[in-house]
């Protein structure tokens, strides 16, 4: 017998005289309710039945109840409902709720993502030298694929470059960054704060900020509607107020985010020692401003300096 077919009972016994006798009885006995048998075909020698049952109410004769109410009768599945959506409807609502600034996964933690950019400098061993996915995934004990999803966001803002699939080489603040780890893993990731001052999240707060301290939740709203990410990227937008935070950029105080000022970086290079100060200071101070004030700034910068060489 061919798979798949349906027969209505009652079953002629000249064609399984088994299953025509359950029929029977079963129409015999509740003849109330419509019996539908569906036959496969099994490597030995006989067919299995299966009884698919369907509720319907009642009727005070058989005819009545061979044919049931509307309300009770079982929709059939045509393949499609009205509701269902097409997968190119889905797919663009998909592409609509995409962010369209690079934001951090929300798969790893921040603290884990800066773990995974520490081992990048570290299994680069020297500027000259790249890093694969797979290098790292066995520092950080981790997938590759789940290192994978870290990269795009570093890349984006500069601190990764990717040289070819699973290949990167970190930037000249990783390298630092890995370096000031040895000496205060507290303060280290400080080193990544021109990058992060750079990126456009930083263009987006840091003047909100100017003027007064915003709550949290306003700080989340407006990294939402700058990247057009849907309510599904809230956790990644906290992520990225974490690896700001790290980064000295900015920091919490009592549900509200206010900036630090931007701190002077240095970094050791070949040549020597590479200072790098991003100071932003208003035309209107400045002229106020005595000479010794002028002095004192000057002078705590060649402090700085000395200080950084003699180390």
């Amino acid at each position: 017998m061919r798979t798949g077919l349906f027969f209505e009972n009652p079953m002629p016994k000249t064609r399984n005289p088994g299953c025509a006798s359950f029929v029977e009885a079963a129409g015999r006995d509740l003849w109330f309710f419509p019996i539908y048998f569906r036959f496969f075909s099994r490597p030995v020698s006989h067919l299995t039945p299966f009884l698919f049952w369907r509720r319907i109410k009642a009727a005070k004769t058989p005819m009545e109840s061979a044919t049931p109410d509307k309300e009770h009768r079982m929709p059939v599945y045509s393949g499609a409902t009205a509701t269902q959506e097409s997968p190119k409807n889905i797919a663009d609502k998909a592409q609509r709720l995409r962010p369209t600034r690079p934001i951090p996964t929300d798969r790893i933690s921040p603290q884990n993502q800066l773990r995974i950019l520490h081992k990048y400098a570290i299994a680069s061993g020297s500027r000259a030298r790249t890093a694969t996915v797979n290098e790292v995934s066995r520092m950080v004990d981790m997938a590759a694929s789940t290192v994978a999803m870290a990269n795009p966001f570093f890349s984006s803002i500069g601190l990764l470059q990717r040289l070819d699939v699973g290949m990167y080489a970190p930037s000249e603040e990783v390298i630092e960054f890995a370096s000031a780890c040895e000496r205060n893993i507290q303060t280290a990731a400080y080193a990544l704060a021109p990058a992060f001052r750079q990126a456009w999240f930083s263009k987006v707060l840091l003047p909100k900020l100017a003027d007064d301290p915003i709550d949290e939740e306003v700080a989340l709203s407006l990294l939402m509607e700058e990247s057009s990410a849907g309510p599904e990227y809230r956790k990644a937008l906290g992520f990225l107020l974490d690896l700001m935070v790290a980064a000295g950029v900015v920091k919490r105080e009592k549900g509200r985010i206010v900036p630090i000022a931007s701190p002077i970086v240095v970094t050791h290079t070949d040549n020597g020692v590479q200072l790098c100060v991003s100071v932003q200071i208003d035309a209107k101070d400045l002229a106020e401003w005595a000479p010794d004030q002028i002095d004192a700034f000057l002078g705590g910068l060649v402090a700085l300096i000395t200080a950084k060489r003699e180390q």
